[in-house]
């Protein structure tokens, strides 16, 4: 069953009680790498999908600790490392390329290709043209969907703006992506039981 919007939220703000603290280190820390491999440019298109694996791999098994735990973001680089590169370097090329036709192709195309990390931390040994496949498969009619519980969250950005960041430190961020997390991995469950390969 597929999980409504107030839901998937509900169940966020479940998995983050009284684990705000390590949520909020998490995503600091996430932030701040991504930053700088952003300001890189080379190591964004590089590392990008093994710092989101990571993330996703924090969030999903920090709701069964008794916090989120900083060493599941660096995880991925101790396993298929070479095939988790190609996924973020193919990924972005794809979702780029797609751009280049007009911005709601790379809309759809980013939508249809957000489950990869996450697949990737699911199924480690998928090669990284597996985990786009099945996600591409796996979003198929829940692109609208995403981009709606993406587009949720917009208020509180604003809001985020207001406060100079800090709201989005201290509460956005991790309340977004366990959100994100949980959305996951509700379609992915979802995707077992109805053999989506």
């Amino acid at each position: 069953m597929i999980l409504s919007r107030k839901d998937l939220k509900l169940m966020a703000k479940d998995n983050l009680r009284n684990k705000w603290g390590g949520a909020i280190v998490v995503c600091l820390l996430y932030t701040l790498l991504v930053g700088v491999l952003s300001s890189t440019g080379i190591g964004i298109l590089l590392l990008n999908s093994l710092f989101s694996i990571g993330l996703y791999q924090a969030f999903t098994f920090g709701k069964n600790k008794e916090n989120y735990d900083i060493s599941d973001l660096f995880d991925p680089f101790s396993n298929e490392v070479g095939n988790r590169i190609s996924l973020s370097i193919i990924k972005n090329i794809y979702i780029f390329l797609w751009s280049l036709l007009f911005i709601i192709p790379g809309i759809i195309k980013s939508c249809s290709y957000a489950m990869s990390e996450y697949i990737s931390f699911r199924d480690p040994s998928m090669t990284y043209k597996g985990c786009i496949d099945k996600s591409r498969k796996i979003m198929d009619g829940h692109k609208m969907e995403f981009f709606i519980l993406q587009l949720s969250f917009f208020g509180w950005e604003l809001l985020s703006v207001l406060t100079f960041g800090i709201l989005e430190i201290l509460f956005v961020a991790p309340y977004r992506y366990a959100t994100y997390t949980v959305y996951f991995e509700n379609l992915y469950n979802h995707s077992s039981l109805i053999n989506v390969g």
